[in-house]
């Protein structure tokens, strides 16, 4: 079985609880109508099920029998005629589910129709995605987790698992539990995208990885640490991965409208959420040459990230040298020599200077202005 286990999270007691617990957890219902204790069972058969009717048998001699889906099998009254035990048969195909179930009399049905959740008990719960992704870090967001293998164990063993901080589960069907995302500790917090895994047991984790969930600070904004690559044609098209703290994917709750962007000067284009430290979008065509542009990460309307720069060559237009210095070298000593002129961009070792007929690589120092950066040859 994989397992990760966290220490903020009470350990289960145990998957077959006494028969005494079961009676407890009966008494605990009261008035409540017909029940199935345990609600879920293994795929491979075996376990111990008991149905609580609301009217005791009056015969305790009679035939009776559970139907557990499509299968028949046979029951056993317990004293006072209000309980059954039945052993659950192997689930449909071995997959986890939900299957009717109900007790069976010689006299017809002896409770209503119950549910009883399947699962694997040798793997822990698979996650698909979670909607919303993303939670406000003031408020306690309700989280859908979708996926596979739940089942509704009793107590409070079910958690979501954000990160370190896990929160109470909800089981809803056997393909979606819910729960709630937690605050962030200080308020300087930066948005943060975590692991979301989910357990049954208190114990047994889902993978983690399986799926993010962002906890997003409006308090606090988001800064830019690098931009890979920094420059591109004016043409456009270029993929660019925008590294960082604090992103947030600023998108509908359903996942479905994402109002990202990244501003490249004046024009934006619509970007996509990796986590709080990672963006991609395309770069737009720019007129004007080459040219170097502030960029930004944000949503339409509202607050934007810290700014970096993003460099604009054309392809087209060979860069102009105005200057360079010193105007002359040894020419037994291999020169140093600074470039100034416009049209230059980084383009790191497809950067090269040609003295005569023979070519060199340079290396770009800080730019002068938007059309004008010094290069050093080595």
């Amino acid at each position: 079985m994989v397992a990760t286990t966290c220490k903020h999270v009470r350990p289960w007691r145990s998957l077959f609880r006494p028969a005494i617990l079961l009676l407890v957890e009966f008494i605990a219902i009261g008035n409540a109508q017909d029940m199935i204790s345990p609600r879920y069972a293994d795929v491979k058969a075996g376990a111990t099920i008991q149905i609580l009717l609301e009217k005791p048998l009056q015969t305790l001699g009679d035939a009776v029998e559970c139907h557990v889906g499509r299968f028949v099998v046979p029951a056993v009254a317990h004293p006072g005629g209000a309980r059954l035990s039945c052993t659950a048969p192997p689930a449909p195909d071995l997959a986890p589910g939900a299957v009717d179930v109900y007790a069976q009399g010689d006299d017809g049905r002896l409770s209503k129709t119950l549910q009883l959740t399947y699962l694997d008990l040798s793997a822990p719960p698979t996650l698909t995605r979670a909607i919303p992704r993303s939670g406000n870090a003031h408020d306690e967001s309700p989280v859908h987790v979708f996926g596979s293998n739940f089942a509704p164990f009793s107590g409070d063993s079910m958690a979501c698992l954000f990160g370190e901080v896990t929160t109470p589960a909800t089981f809803v069907t056997p393909t979606e539990v819910t729960c709630y995302a937690p605050k962030l500790a200080s308020r300087s917090v930066p948005s943060l995208t975590v692991s979301l895994q989910v357990t049954l047991d208190g114990s047994t984790f889902s993978k983690p990885g399986e799926v993010a969930f962002t906890i997003y600070n409006p308090r606090v904004r988001a800064t830019i640490t690098s931009v890979i690559p920094d420059s591109g044609p004016i043409a456009g098209g270029e993929l660019v991965e925008v590294n960082g703290i604090g992103f947030a994917p600023a998108e509908q709750p359903d996942g479905s409208v994402s109002r990202l962007r990244c501003f490249f000067g004046e024009v934006h284009t619509v970007a996509t959420f990796v986590s709080s430290e990672l963006v991609r979008c395309e770069a737009p065509a720019q007129r004007g040459g080459t040219r170097i542009l502030p960029l930004t990460v944000g949503e339409l309307g509202g607050p934007l990230s810290s700014e970096t720069r993003y460099s604009y060559y054309d392809q087209e237009q060979p860069p102009v040298v105005t200057a360079a210095f010193p105007p002359f070298a040894d020419a037994h000593v291999p020169p140093e020599v600074e470039l100034v002129g416009s049209g230059f961009a980084p383009l790191g070792v497809m950067l090269r200077c040609s003295f005569g007929h023979g070519l060199t690589t340079v290396r770009a120092v800080a730019p002068v202005e938007a059309a004008e950066i010094s290069l050093i040859s080595t």
